[in-house]
């Protein structure tokens, strides 16, 4: 596959095309290739924090009528998510790893969280235990080209990293850690519904939003 855009998973037959996938999660809503690489990434977004509440005084001063929720939320949010800041934070680390070393399966799980962004990003193998750090380069690389360019530079994300004739190589979130705190680490499938991280790589979540 060489798709270099945004594909609706709803809208093509991907049964026919990828190989059988071994996740508890239904495919996810969206696909991303990563132009280059047989890496392929499944995912759909999920929802930031809510928006403090407004007092009258303050709402009536605002007035923001063509202002979006979102833009809302995070203008008024007194924590950052810096969702696409960790994403290529972390394949500038893992890219400097490989140029040091020959590439190699990592060792069950890889989880990336830094100072001042308030994400914590985390992979899992799957069953078949292949996925590599330039695997992770791969999806990452693509993960930050899908924030960018379609604006959800602070939108937490659930992925399945899939990669050529292997299929489904693992699965993970980019999650936002309310408070700063890794314990909190937060994902929403619905406006209103938080959900730890951890559920969403046990196979509890497996919506999202549309």
């Amino acid at each position: 596959m060489k798709a270099t855009r945004l594909l609706d998973t709803a809208s093509v037959n991907l049964q026919n095309t990828l190989p059988a996938s071994g996740s508890s999660q239904p495919w996810y809503h969206y696909i991303w290739c990563t132009p280059g690489t047989e890496t392929y990434t499944f995912f759909n977004f999920g929802q930031g924090p809510a928006a403090p509440a407004l007092s009258s005084q303050s709402a009536s001063a605002a007035q923001p009528s063509s202002t979006s929720a979102s833009t809302i939320a995070s203008s008024q949010s007194t924590t950052t998510y810096d969702v696409a800041g960790t994403l290529a934070k972390t394949v500038t680390i893992l890219q400097k790893y490989l140029n040091k070393t020959a590439d190699g399966p990592i060792s069950g799980t890889y989880t990336a969280a830094y100072a001042g962004m308030n994400v914590e990003l985390y992979v899992q193998n799957h069953e078949k235990e292949r996925v590599t750090y330039g695997v992770l380069v791969s999806a990452f690389t693509g993960l930050y080209q899908v924030v960018t360019d379609y604006n959800h530079k602070n939108t937490p994300i659930v992925i399945q990293i899939n990669d050529g004739k292997w299929g489904e190589l693992g699965i993970g979130y980019v999650g936002l850690l309310v408070g700063g705190n890794v314990t909190d680490c937060q994902y929403s499938v619905v406006p209103g519904e938080d959900f730890p991280c951890e559920q969403v790589v046990n196979g509890t979540v497996v919506g999202g939003l549309t």
